[in-house]
C-alpha cells in the first residue's frame, strides 16, 4: 500500500498530513468549496462568485431538470427512472451547501492536524499516523476510481445504444430534437454528472480523511498514555540532537491558547513531577481530539449531537419567524416592527383562518358534517389559546430558557453530561415523531384534493366569495395549505418548545441525584481544577445573573466555616429550590396550553375515529386521517411522557442521597442532608388546568385514550340509529 501511494503522492511524511487528501483539495479548490489564503479583496469576491455560479449551474440547474421530470412521467417504471439519479442528487446538494456553511470550521480542523500538539514526536507515532494516511489515500481511491467509471460507463451506453439518448432523465423546457440541441444537452448532462461525482467524492473522502486521522490521534494518545512513568535513556540525547536540527516551518503552532497551555503544564511538572505533568496533557490532548472530532463530523453535514437538541433549536428558529421571539435589539424601530409582524401574521393565519372553518357549521346537515367540521377547527382553537398564551408569557419563557444557560444548571463533569444528553435525545426522538406525521398529514391534505374525482378544498370552510371560478379556486387552495403549514409550525415550535423545557427539567433532577451521591467522596478535586485552569472555556453558558454570583460566595465561604460536605449539601440544596422554582414557573406558563391541547386532543382523537370508521372505502382519505390521528396522539404522550419522567426522577433522590458518604458527616452537615432529604421525599408532579389539574403522566395519557374511545362509540352508536 505505501508503495502504491508513494507512486501517487510521493514519500510520506506524517508531519504533513494534508499530503494524504492532496487529491481533495486539489478538487475542492476547483469546485469553489476550499478559497485561497488570500487577503486581496477582489480575488476572494471572484472565488465566491466562481463558487455560486458553479453550484447553481451544476446542482441546482440540474438537479432541477431531474425533478420537473416527473411532471410527465406515466408509470411506475418512469417513477423509478427518474429516482436513479435524483436522490443522490438532492442528497449531494444538501452535503455541499452544509460543507460550503461550515467551510472556516473545516479549515480550522485541517489546521489543527498541522499544529504541534497534533504532530508525531517519535517512530511509533510517526507509523501510526502514515497508517491513518495510508488508509485515507486507499479509501478516496476506491471511492473515486468506480465513481468516474459509472460516469464514463453512463456517457458510453447513450451513444452505443440503437437509438442515442440522454444519459439522465430530465425535463427541459426547449426540445433537443434538433442535433446540435441534443449535443449541447448530451455534454452538459455528462458534465454535470462528473462534477456531481466530483463533488461527492472530495466532500465525502475529505470527511473520511478528517476522521481517519482523528482515529491516528487517538493511537497517538494511547502510545502517549504507555509511556507515562518510564524513563528514557535516550531523552537528553535526543532533546540535544533536535536543538541541533534545522527545523522547517511546516507545523503551524500560532494558537496562542496552545502555547500558554505548554507554559501552565511546565510549571505544573516543576510543582508536582514529570508524570502528572504528562497525565495532564494526555487529558487536554484528548479533549482536543474530541473537540476536532466533533467539528470533523458536523462541518462534513452529518446530523449528530448538534440536533439532538434539535427541538429547542427548530423551535427558536420557527418562533422568531413566526412573531413569537422578538430579537434582543434596543432598537425601537425593530422592536415595533417585529411587533407589528407578529400580529400580523397571528391574525390573518391563525384567527381569521379559524373563523372561517367555524362560519362552515352554519351548513352543517348530519353528523358526518359535524364532525368533518370539527376535524381540525378543535385543533385551530387550541392552537389560538396556546399562542397567545406563549406571546403573553414570552418574557418569562425567555427567562427559563436564560436559566438554562446559568452556571447553577451547567454540567461539571461526564456523568451529569451523560443525564443532560439523554434529556435531549428524549426530546428529539418525541419531536421527530411528532413532527414526521404531521408533514405526512400536510402532504396527504395537499395532494387529496387532485386524487378525488371532483376537484375540492383540502379544509372544510366557508368564504364570503364564491370559489367556483378556477384562479379563485386556486388562490383559495394556496391559502387554505399555507395556514395548515403555518398552523403546523406554531403547533411544533410551541409544544416542542414547552416539552423541551420539561424534559431538561427531568435532566437537572438526575444532575441533583448525581451530585448527592457524591457528597463526602473525594473526586479528585485538585486535578479538575488544574483541568479548569488549562481550558480555555467558551463564554457559551451565561452568569450575570448577580444574585447567582452572590450565592456562590456565600457558599465558598460556608465551605470554609464548617467544612467541604456542608457546603456541597447546601449547595444541593440550592439547586433543588432552583430547579423547584424552575418547574413551577414551567407549570404556571404552560398549565392553561397543555390542558386545552388535550381537551381538543379528546374530542379530536374521537372525531377522527368516527371519520374513519365512516371513510373505509376510501383510502386516499383513511390514510390522511391514520396520519392526523398518529399526530394527535404523539402530542399528548410527548408531554404526558417527559411528565411522568420527571415525577420518576425525584422519587429517586432520596434513595439517591442515601448513597452519600453520610457516615463522615458532623452534625450540622447531617442535619442539612435529612433537611434536604425530607424536602426532596415530595414528587415534582408537573400537571395542566387551573381548576381542574391533570397530572403529565402514563397514567393520563391512558386515561385520554380512554374517553376517545367512549366518545367514539357514543358517537358512533348515535350514526349507525
Amino acid at each position: 500500500m505505501e508503495s502504491i501511494y508513494k507512486f501517487f503522492g510521493g514519500p510520506l511524511n506524517p508531519k504533513k498530513p494534508a499530503e494524504s487528501f492532496f487529491l481533495q483539495l486539489w478538487f475542492l479548490k476547483r469546485l469553489g468549496l476550499w478559497a485561497p489564503d488570500t487577503d486581496n479583496k477582489l480575488i476572494q469576491k471572484l472565488y465566491t462568485a466562481w463558487s455560486y455560479f458553479y453550484r447553481f449551474f451544476f446542482l441546482f440547474t440540474y438537479t432541477t431538470t431531474q425533478i420537473m421530470f416527473f411532471k410527465d412521467a406515466e408509470n411506475m417504471t418512469d417513477v423509478a427512472e427518474g429516482f436513479f439519479l435524483l436522490l443522490t442528487q438532492i442528497s449531494l446538494t444538501y452535503k455541499v451547501e452544509m460543507f460550503y456553511r461550515n467551510r472556516h470550521r473545516i479549515k480550522a480542523c485541517e489546521k489543527l492536524l498541522r499544529s504541534t500538539l497534533f504532530c508525531p514526536k517519535n517512530d511509533e507515532e510517526d507509523a501510526v499516523i502514515k497508517e491513518s494516511m495510508i488508509l485515507t489515500f486507499v479509501l478516496g481511491m476506491a471511492f473515486l476510481v468506480p465513481a468516474l467509471m459509472t460516469c464514463s460507463s453512463w456517457g458510453l451506453s447513450s451513444l452505443l445504444a440503437k437509438e442515442i439518448y440522454l444519459p439522465i432523465a430530465a425535463w427541459y423546457p426547449f426540445s433537443h430534437n434538433n442535433s446540435f440541441v441534443f449535443a449541447l444537452v448530451w455534454i452538459y448532462q455528462i458534465y454535470g454528472i462528473y462534477m456531481s461525482a466530483c463533488y461527492n467524492a472530495s466532500t465525502d473522502t475529505f470527511a473520511s480523511s478528517m476522521i481517519s486521522h482523528a482515529n491516528g490521534q487517538v493511537q497517538r494518545l494511547g502510545i502517549q498514555l504507555k509511556k507515562i512513568g518510564y524513563s528514557n535513556e535516550d531523552e537528553t540525547i535526543k532533546k540535544n540532537v533536535k536543538a541541533l536540527k534545522n527545523k522547517s516551518a511546516i507545523i503551524s503552532d500560532d494558537d496562542e491558547r496552545m502555547i500558554e497551555i505548554n507554559k501552565q503544564i511546565s510549571a505544573l511538572k516543576r510543582k508536582h513531577g514529570e508524570n502528572y505533568g504528562e497525565v495532564i496533557r494526555c487529558i487536554i490532548y484528548h479533549e482536543e481530539i474530541l473537540k476536532s472530532s466533533k467539528d470533523i463530523v458536523l462541518s462534513a453535514g452529518i446530523i449528530f449531537e448538534v440536533h439532538l437538541s434539535l427541538p429547542v433549536f427548530m423551535g427558536l428558529w420557527l418562533l422568531k419567524r413566526l412573531g413569537l421571539w422578538a430579537p434582543e435589539t434596543e432598537n425601537q424601530l425593530i422592536q415595533t416592527l417585529y411587533t407589528l409582524w407578529s400580529y400580523f401574521y397571528r391574525g390573518f393565519f391563525l384567527w381569521i383562518y379559524t373563523l372561517t372553518q367555524i362560519m362552515f357549521f352554519k351548513d352543517v346537515e348530519d353528523m358526518t358534517d359535524v364532525a368533518e367540521g370539527f376535524f381540525l377547527l378543535l385543533t385551530q382553537i387550541a392552537l389560538i389559546y396556546k399562542v397567545e398564551m406563549f406571546y403573553r408569557n414570552r418574557h418569562r419563557i425567555k427567562a427559563c430558557e436564560k436559566l438554562l444557560r446559568s452556571t447553577l444548571f451547567r454540567p461539571k463533569d461526564d456523568e451529569e453530561d451523560a443525564v443532560i444528553k439523554e434529556s435531549m435525545i428524549l426530546t428529539f426522538t418525541f419531536g421527530m415523531a411528532f413532527l414526521v406525521p404531521a408533514l405526512i398529514t400536510i402532504a396527504s391534505w395537499a395532494i387529496m384534493p387532485f386524487l378525488d374525482e371532483e376537484m375540492h378544498l383540502p379544509i372544510v370552510a366557508w368564504y364570503p366569495f364564491s370559489i367556483e371560478r378556477p384562479i379563485i379556486f386556486v388562490m383559495t387552495y394556496f391559502y387554505q395549505i399555507y395556514g395548515i403549514v403555518m398552523s403546523a409550525s406554531f403547533n411544533v415550535s410551541t409544544d416542542t418548545f414547552a416539552s423541551s423545557m420539561i424534559s431538561h427539567a427531568n435532566g437537572q433532577v438526575q444532575r441533583l441525584g448525581i451530585q448527592l451521591k457524591k457528597i463526602g467522596y473525594d473526586n479528585g478535586e485538585s486535578i479538575k481544577k488544574d483541568l479548569k485552569i488549562l481550558k480555555n472555556q467558551s463564554a457559551i453558558f451565561v452568569d450575570d445573573d448577580k444574585r447567582m454570583n452572590e450565592m456562590n460566595k456565600q457558599i465558598s465561604a460556608l465551605k470554609r466555616k464548617h467544612g467541604e460536605n456542608y457546603g456541597e449539601v447546601i449547595q444541593c440544596i440550592i439547586y433543588h429550590e432552583e430547579i423547584l422554582k424552575f418547574c413551577a414557573e414551567i407549570k404556571d406558563i404552560f398549565k392553561g396550553p397543555i390542558f386545552a391541547q388535550m381537551v381538543a386532543s379528546t374530542v379530536i382523537i374521537c372525531m377522527t375515529c368516527f371519520l374513519l370508521v365512516n371513510q373505509i372505502d376510501h383510502i386516499g382519505a383513511a390514510s390522511s386521517s391514520v396520519s392526523y390521528l398518529l399526530t394527535m396522539v404523539t402530542q399528548i404522550l410527548l408531554f404526558c411522557w417527559i411528565g411522568n419522567e420527571v415525577i420518576y426522577s425525584s422519587y429517586r433522590l432520596t434513595e439517591q442521597a442515601y448513597f452519600s458518604n453520610f457516615q463522615s458527616f458532623d452534625r450540622n452537615t447531617a442535619k442539612a442532608l435529612l433537611i434536604l432529604m425530607q424536602r426532596s421525599s415530595k414528587d415534582i408532579v408537573l400537571s395542566a388546568g387551573a381548576i381542574f389539574e391533570v397530572h403529565l403522566s402514563l397514567p393520563t395519557f391512558m386515561g385520554i385514550m380512554k374517553s376517545s374511545y367512549s366518545y367514539f362509540a357514543v358517537l358512533n352508536s348515535m350514526q349507525n340509529k
